[in-house]
């Protein structure tokens, strides 16, 4: 199914497109909201169900959302049960970019908020649940998951991150958070392989920018000089402090 629309649209029940006898049960709830039209292009979906039993695309209370312009997502569910969430949100002109690729009964949570960002979820196995979200701009993100009884996140917040989580898990929590500006994962994917056994990786960006500006008086003569005060500002992200002094003689 294919649903490109520049205000407001609210679809619940089954795909619009007729199902073969192999896709049954399967529901799609929807919502694409862009408050002007103009120039800007609007929000696009792909939905392909054909090959999954009784999935559920959002919900009556939680629909699949598409806020904004040119938010794009392409989502294939195959087996039974899998339960999608999907939430795009445009700042500006440029969207989102959403691929979710669901199998064997995997249960899969995409939300972008932001500009240029873009992520890829691939999950294979039951009760397993993989999550992926990102708040900022120019984010890239990809998590391949397959397991039993598992959940596993990957969250980007910040500007021009770039990361892929690779995990196989059963009966475990596994965790990646990427903060900060320009990070990327170090020289290869991060790869988790656990059993009965929670996991947690942070990566920050370790380096910003701290000025400091002083200021002082400066005299000649005799007498007591005034002493110079400069603040520094707090640089970005993790960024050392500035500090900035001035000296001065006084007359």
């Amino acid at each position: 199914m294919r649903c490109m629309k520049h205000t407001t649209l609210l679809l619940t029940g089954l795909l619009c497109a007729p199902l073969s006898a192999v896709a049954d049960g399967n529901k799609l709830y929807l919502l694409q909201n862009s408050p002007t039209q103009g120039i800007a292009e609007g929000n696009q979906i792909e939905v392909d169900q054909s090959n999954s039993l009784y999935s559920e695309l959002g919900s009556e209370e939680t629909p699949l959302v598409q806020e904004g312009f040119a938010n794009a997502a392409q989502i294939m569910v195959e087996g039974t049960g899998s339960q999608v969430a999907l939430s795009q949100e445009a700042k500006n002109a440029v969207g989102n970019q959403g691929v979710i690729l669901a199998y064997n009964g995997a249960n899969a949570r995409l939300e972008q908020t932001g500009t240029e960002n873009s992520g890829t979820i691939g999950l294979g196995g039951v009760n397993l649940d993989g999550n992926l979200i990102q708040e900022g701009s120019q984010l890239t993100g990809t998590l391949v998951a397959v397991g039993d009884n598992a959940t596993v996140s990957l969250t980007q917040t910040g500007t021009d991150l770039y990361g892929r989580l690779e995990v196989e898990a059963y009966n475990s929590y596994v965790r990646y958070k990427m903060e900060g500006n320009g990070l990327y994962n170090p020289g290869a994917p991060l790869r988790i392989y656990t059993f009965n056994r929670d996991i947690s990786v942070t990566q920050r960006n370790l380096w910003g920018n701290g000025n400091g500006n002083g200021n002082g008086n400066i005299g000649n003569g005799n007498g007591n000089g005034n002493n110079g005060n400069g603040n520094g500002n707090n640089g970005n992200t993790d960024g050392n402090n500035g500090n900035g002094n001035g000296n001065g003689n006084g007359s």
